[in-house]
Order: C-alpha cells, then sequence, then structure tokens
C-alpha cells in the first residue's frame, strides 16, 4: 500500500470523525488543514493524520450521558440495594423511595481540585442531569471550617472527569480527604471519575489515600496506550506506520515545546507518559500527546484540541 494510499484512507476516515464527532470542538475542515502545517515532511503529515484518525473525543452528550451513568451505577443503585437487603428484599417502592431519599440527604457531592478545575465544573452538569437538590453539594474546606456540618453526613463523593497516573487524588487526599476522616473517623468517603486509567485508580488503591470507594465508569487498561506493546492503536498496520515512528515523532516535534509563563514540563507521550488520544468538550488532559493540544504566545504550533493549562500564579 503506496503513502497516497494510505493518506487517503486516513483522510477519509478523519473527514467521517469530524462530520460525525467533532463539530463542537472543531468547527472547520481548515483547522485540521492548519494543524497539518505543524509537520516539516510529509511522512511526518501522514502519521500525525494517522494519530488524528484514532483519536476519542467526548461531547458534552457524551459526557452527559457518562454523569448519569455515574450517579445510577455507582450511586443509587448501590443504595437501593442497600436499602433492599436491609429490609429482607422488600419491593416496596414508596418505602425504597423514602428510605433512598433519607440517605441521599445524608451525602455530599464534592469535586476534585479547587473551584476552577474541571472536577468542579462537572458538579454543575451532574446536578442538573441527575436532578439534584443544590443542597447535597458543598466545598470541601467548608467541612474543616465548620465541623459540626459533618454531624449529619454520612459520605462525600469526590467526582471527577479524568485519573490518569492518579497524582491529583493523592494530593487532595493530602489536604482534604485525611482531615476529614480525622474529623470523623467513620465517615464513608468516595472517588468516583468518568474515566481511568487501570494504572491511576490502581495506584490510588495501593497508597491507601482513604477512599473508602474507588471507580470509574469507564477503565482503560495497556491498549489505550497510544504507544504501548499491547496498543489497540498499532495492530494490522502499513509498515510505514509503527508506534516506534510514533514515539519519533512526538519527541521531534515537543522537543523546542515550552511554555513562556507557565511551570508546567511538556511531555512529548502525555503527563505521566500517559500516551492519551483524548479530549472532552470543556479541556484537552495533558496526559494526551501535546502534538494535539500545545499553544504558546510565544511558539508557533497550532493546537487542534486546545488544552486550557492551569496557571498557580500571575507575575
Amino acid at each position: 500500500m503506496s503513502n497516497k494510499d494510505i493518506e487517503e484512507v486516513l483522510d477519509r476516515n478523519i473527514k467521517i470523525l469530524w462530520e460525525e464527532l467533532w463539530r463542537e470542538k472543531i468547527y472547520s475542515n481548515q483547522e485540521i488543514e492548519e494543524w497539518l502545517t505543524n509537520y516539516n515532511t510529509d511522512i511526518d503529515k501522514i502519521h500525525a493524520k494517522f494519530l488524528l484518525s484514532k483519536f476519542t473525543y467526548f461531547g458534552h452528550k457524551e459526557v452527559y450521558e457518562m454523569l448519569k451513568s455515574l450517579y445510577r451505577d455507582k450511586i443509587k443503585y448501590p443504595l437501593v440495594r442497600e436499602i433492599r437487603k436491609a429490609n429482607k428484599d422488600t419491593t416496596n417502592l414508596q418505602f425504597i423511595n423514602n428510605e433512598f431519599k433519607e440517605k441521599l440527604n445524608k451525602v455530599r457531592f464534592l469535586g476534585i481540585g479547587n473551584p476552577s478545575e474541571s472536577g468542579i465544573h462537572l458538579l454543575y452538569f451532574f446536578r442538573q442531569i441527575n436532578k439534584l437538590s443544590k443542597n447535597l453539594f458543598i466545598n470541601g474546606h467548608e467541612f474543616l471550617t465548620d465541623r459540626e456540618s459533618l454531624h449529619d453526613i454520612d459520605e462525600i463523593i469526590f467526582i471527577d472527569d479524568l485519573c490518569g497516573s492518579g497524582s491529583q487524588a493523592s494530593r487532595y487526599s493530602k489536604s482534604i480527604v485525611c482531615k476529614l476522616k480525622e474529623i470523623k473517623p467513620n465517615l464513608k468517603i468516595s472517588y468516583y471519575v468518568l474515566i481511568a486509567t487501570k494504572l491511576g485508580i490502581g495506584n490510588i488503591i495501593d497508597k491507601d489515600l482513604g477512599f473508602d470507594n474507588v471507580s470509574a465508569v469507564f477503565t482503560l487498561d495497556n491498549s489505550f496506550k497510544c504507544f504501548h506493546n499491547d496498543s489497540r492503536y498499532y495492530k494490522n498496520c502499513n509498515n510505514e506506520i509503527t508506534a516506534k515512528k510514533g514515539i519519533s515523532l512526538c519527541e521531534k516535534y515537543s522537543a523546542s515545546m515550552t511554555y513562556s509563563n507557565i511551570k508546567e514540563p511538556i511531555i512529548p507521550t502525555g503527563y505521566g507518559d500517559s500516551q492519551m488520544l483524548l479530549s472532552f468538550f470543556h479541556n484537552t488532559p495533558n496526559n494526551t500527546l501535546p502534538i494535539f493540544w500545545f499553544e504558546d504566545e510565544n511558539h508557533n504550533w497550532y493546537p487542534l484540541f486546545k488544552r486550557y493549562p492551569k496557571i498557580y500564579s500571575m507575575k
């Protein structure tokens, strides 16, 4: 199969993805063409197109469905099962609904991170989609300043969009979770995330960060790591398209990527060597290959799935 034939196949696949899935993020095909101008050679452009053809984008609809699933499968159904088990497997719907409301009123939902980050951002949609009372949502630090507010709370549930390495959950555990457990040792604390790597979930569980439940709507194994030996992306590929060449592409073009005024390193294969090919409508994680999202005013790289990095100080 010639390079021209490969490129024609990739162009068709990308066209379908743009028309069906990416339009709310990539407004015109011209944006894709502009992104391809970042690459210096025809073979580099072919490989960039190959990686793009494997990219997963979670728009509003997909994220909303995951938020519904998270509430239903991780929170509502387990509570209903608990109620039925404690009451001789009752099928009395009115009784079950009343008990469920009572138990839910003793739960509080929090996001991971500060109020500007994506975990908090998702809570707004989570509340709306699942028709939950705003009284069930509170800032974690409020519990630390008002310890009496924990008196009638049985469970705190942290919600996040992505768990890559588990490092953010680890940092947040030290600042909030452990302190909450000190105040109320029998408090149940759960961490639920929309998408997580198997490694990230494992790290949180192995480090015993204080979470009683840790779970994801979708868990990604090593086959979702772009350049891993078990990668699903490079199976049955032409000899011109290999994982080794993909890594070289990322290293080549990431070598000069540096932020002008943000202290965040650019890792060619994504933060924590996550090697991800995904983006959400609200942001692109740094676990994704930076060739898709990097942008800086002093660097002429054009991003396709933009990322809005965290700025910790203004100077």
